[in-house]
């Protein structure tokens, strides 16, 4: 399990591609306000999408977690910073990830790009192609 209690001041994190493997703390990202860049692609990360993920208030937030295992739904209850424009770029392609897209990310004004490839349940939903400033589906 990647645990990351003493990173406060942290404003950029990357370990893709460093073959870590298990999940991640729910509480992992929740002390660390100023991180905006968040890569954990290319691993092996498993279980659910820690709702911590969305904690940080840093605007234009980028979000990637594509090539990993994460399972599950993601966790839109927690996602306050999606209705108020902290994300700008989210990709989860190649997870194993089960949920309809949340109809939260069409209030989104400055995200462009949200790309997930996995096995949704629902077809894409008809909001999706309404919301103007997503430049990439």
């Amino acid at each position: 399990t990647l645990g990351c209690q003493k990173w406060a001041s942290l404003l950029f994190l990357n370990i893709e591609g460093n073959q870590i493997t298990g999940g991640i703390d729910d509480s992992c990202f929740r002390n660390m306000p100023l991180l905006h860049t968040i890569i954990l692609s290319n691993n092996r990360l498993s279980g659910p999408v820690p709702s911590s993920l969305w904690a940080s208030t840093a605007k234009d937030k980028m979000v990637v977690i594509h090539n990993n295992m994460f399972s599950g739904h993601l966790p839109y209850n927690d996602v306050v910073s999606i209705s108020n424009d902290n994300i700008s770029w989210f990709t989860a392609i190649n997870n194993r990830l089960s949920c309809q897209l949340n109809s939260n990310l069409a209030y989104s004004k400055s995200m462009t790009s949200v790309v997930i490839g996995n096995a949704f349940s629902d077809p894409l939903p008809t909001w999706v192609g309404d919301v103007e400033s997503f430049l990439y589906v």
